[in-house]
């Protein structure tokens, strides 16, 4: 049985891990997959 808090995540927050996950998902590096759909790498 799992009884680790649930953590709330601000709208923003929600944005940038789901761009990390898929970041990391890919296999690509964070410069290369940020590049790839228009995002600052250092913003993440």
């Amino acid at each position: 049985m799992d009884h680790s808090p649930e953590i709330s995540l601000t709208k923003r927050q929600r944005y940038w891990f789901t761009h990390l996950q898929a970041c990391e998902a890919s296999g690509k590096s964070i410069a290369a997959y940020a590049k790839e759909h228009g995002l600052k790498d250092k913003s993440m």
